[in-house]
């Protein structure tokens, strides 16, 4: 059982969602280039966004991963203000950005995004507490000696509690524990299981009161590949369309489990900049968001918001 939070009120489940774009049928999103530019053209004529489309009242909240550096350029700015109500650092709220070093915490960066989202009225969630990746090795070293399972918790408990407290009432929802299961759908054998068993999951999620929890999607995108042994493509009208129909058919279930998704959040900004262009490939570039390089919107943007 879940003891009652002394540091925040609540903490949303996630759900990570990652997919290629399939074979589909054309439905409603097929469009020619004079189309498309059309409705960039009217686009541009508007102030109107996705958090417009979907207001947290009737929808959901509408979020996007960014790093600390996009508060410095202007045309980032822009489209995150038009579209978006929601921000979640990428990686500089994560274990190595916050706390590289034992006991010395670096909240610059951090800090950064959650003021840009205040002074634009935005929500913050926070990603994450407690993960396999990006995690410094001191953790589980005691000297030259493997950490115990109690140095271990204990330093989890100090890492969670002093983010957690750092930014109280800015934050309003956390990713505690990500991806702690694997594909196969058991317990990931990271350096946290390995030392410390399901214990460890229990321990983060131990600051958090057992509410009614709510489902958020988090780290969207869809990517333009649906195979690691796909070769670097182009962005295609065909692959336009299909992804537009993919983004599409999200959306339709999203809209129909509206009651329970409190929030989106997609893990980028536009197609410029994505950790896909260097996973699971290499210096494949990818194309997996509402928003082409220029920012301009794609053709799956306006399946989105046409409903």
């Amino acid at each position: 059982m879940l003891k009652k939070s002394k540091i925040e009120p609540f903490i949303f489940i996630v759900m990570w969602t990652f997919c290629g774009v399939t074979s589909c049928n054309k439905d409603d999103s097929t469009t020619d280039g004079n189309e498309l530019q059309k409705k960039i053209d009217e686009y541009n004529q508007c102030d109107e966004g996705l958090k417009d489309y979907y207001t947290p009242a009737e929808y959901f909240n509408m979020g996007v991963a960014i790093p600390s550096s996009f508060v410095d350029n202007q045309g980032k700015v822009n489209l995150i203000k038009r579209h978006f109500n929601s921000v979640t650092a990428d990686n500089d709220m994560k274990w190595s950005s916050l706390q590289p070093t034992e006991g010395i915490f670096n909240f610059t960066n951090a800090d950064k995004i959650v003021a840009f989202a205040q002074a634009n009225g935005m929500k913050v969630r926070g990603h994450c507490l407690c993960w396999h990746n990006q995690v410094p090795a001191w953790i589980f070293k005691d000297g030259d000696a493997d950490a115990s399972k109690e140095l271990v918790l204990q330093r989890l408990t100090t890492h969670i509690t002093t983010v957690v407290n750092h930014f109280k009432g800015k934050v309003y929802a956390w990713d505690v524990v990500n991806e702690a299961i694997d594909d196969a759908g058991s317990y990931r054998t990271s350096q946290w299981y390995t030392i410390c068993g399901e214990e460890y999951i229990f321990e983060a999620f131990d600051k958090y009161s057992s509410l009614g929890l709510e489902l958020q999607i988090t780290e969207f995108d869809v990517s333009v590949y649906t195979s690691n042994s796909d070769p670097e493509s182009t962005y295609t009208s065909e692959i336009a369309l299909k992804q537009a129909v993919a983004y599409g058919r999200f959306f339709s279930a999203f809209r129909d489990y509206k009651n329970d998704i409190t929030g989106i959040t997609f893990w980028g900004l536009a197609d410029d900049y994505t950790w896909l262009d260097n996973f699971p490939v290499a210096g494949r570039k990818n194309y997996p968001f509402l928003f082409d390089e220029n920012y301009n919107p794609k053709q799956a943007y306006f399946t989105v918001i046409n409903f």
